[in-house]
């Protein structure tokens, strides 16, 4: 987003210039904060310094060895496809260090503000966008991931960010770009992408445009097949680097609720099984309805003016609402980074709606709530919060603490 610094019009671009690199060091001192204070964990920001490092010095790809009984090879690859890791490495390289890793996830997840941006600027005036994008930034769950040590997710908010942005904005090219690099985060990716693929039928489906319709027919045909094409690669790089994939690998004691051995089950599960889909839900159901409210309550619920915009959202909370290991649903872990995009997405689309049938004076009252709300459970929810000194939804919220025995160490 290139930014020119002497035309006034672009007040906003400086403003969000501003806030991302305000986020950025924030996120990254707190994150290297807990880092130095011992706050961070083998899992998995160890796994991933380890991996790196192999990568680098020895040319292994992502060796690492806490979990050899998971891995034949010891390659991360051997347990997620996530190739979009080879980006980092020249970064890695410059700084062979665990605190570079948290720098650039902070990068990373700063960075998506600007998809929210643009697809801000599709349905709302400038100082509204920009407003949706600051609001972003102080998103709970967004600092959740930010401040678990480092996952692959976090390139989830920006390449999916852009994917939504180009759909929207009818971009063929660049659509199917963000769709390979959002794959190439990390396998499991495809269900994503297939449910985006859904919706983007439905929007061929109700378009009234012919020729809308023919270049989206075509758009969907190319994405559809990058997706499979993707899930057999992906699958046959995974089984090259663990060829005997242990079966605590495929995650099953995570659905022992559901009745499930295997997650890729699920769909047809649920579908003759509806009695156990109840009992799943309702399995430490306040944690789930929770969740649910962290997640849609800052952008005060517009996601549901537009509901067909959060289709991509499907796969992700029935993997997370049907199990019962506490992570999938809860802050601070790396998980929301799947559907972060798409809430706000669609939150964006349901306050264009809204702007356009109340007109601007009750909708310049209704932002002003919702600037107060995003900023309530910032304070209320984020890890970053003093007030959350003590809530322990997850290592995000262990807060940075010295002594005397650190500041020996250090």
């Amino acid at each position: 987003m290139a930014l020119s610094f002497t035309q006034k019009q672009r007040v906003e671009e400086i403003v969000l210039t501003t806030a991302i690199a305000i986020y950025v060091i924030a996120l990254t001192a707190y994150a290297i904060g807990k880092h130095n204070s011992f706050t961070t964990y083998a899992w998995d920001l160890g796994i991933f310094d380890q991996a790196f490092w192999t990568t680098v010095n020895q040319d292994r790809w992502f060796e690492y060895t806490c979990e050899r009984h998971l891995t034949e090879s010891s390659s991360f690859f051997g347990v997620h496809f996530s190739p979009l890791l080879f980006t980092l490495i020249p970064a890695y390289y410059m700084l062979q260090r665990a605190e570079t890793l948290l720098l650039l996830q902070s990068i990373l997840l700063g960075l998506s503000a600007i998809p929210i941006y643009r697809i801000g600027r599709i349905y709302l005036e400038k100082k509204q966008a920009c407003l949706f994008a600051l609001l972003y930034l102080l998103n709970p769950a967004l600092h959740g991931v930010n401040s678990y040590d480092f996952h692959v997710q976090a390139f989830l908010p920006l390449t999916l960010g852009y994917l939504t942005y180009y759909e929207l904005t009818g971009r063929t090219p660049e659509m199917l770009l963000a769709a390979f690099l959002s794959l190439a985060v990390q396998e499991q990716v495809v269900y994503i992408l297939a449910a985006f693929a859904l919706w983007k039928a439905l929007r061929v489906l109700w378009s009234r445009d012919f020729e809308a319709r023919r270049r989206g027919v075509a758009s969907l045909g190319m994405l559809v097949a990058l997706v499979f094409m993707w899930w057999v690669f992906a699958g046959r790089a995974i089984h090259h680097f663990n060829p005997q994939i242990p079966e605590h690998l495929k995650a099953g004691q995570h659905y022992a609720v559901l009745g499930v051995d295997d997650p890729l089950e699920i769909p047809v599960y649920v579908l003759t099984h509806p009695y156990a889909v109840l009992r799943a839900l309702n399995y430490d159901w306040y944690n789930k309805v929770w969740y649910l409210l962290a997640l849609f309550s800052p952008y005060l619920l517009f996601s549901f003016r537009k509901p067909q915009a959060l289709i991509p959202t499907v796969p992700w909370f029935a993997i997370s609402l049907l199990s019962n290991y506490p992570p999938y649903y809860r802050l601070g872990f790396q998980y929301p980074a799947y559907v972060i995009p798409f809430i706000a997405s669609s939150a964006i689309q349901g306050a264009g709606d809204i702007t356009a049938s109340q007109g601007e004076v009750k909708t310049g009252a209704l932002f002003k709530v919702l600037t107060a709300l995003a900023i309530g459970l910032s304070l209320a929810v984020s890890p970053l919060s003093p007030l959350t000194r003590g809530l322990h939804l997850s290592p995000a919220y262990e807060k940075p603490h010295f002594d005397a025995r650190t500041d020996k160490i250090h």
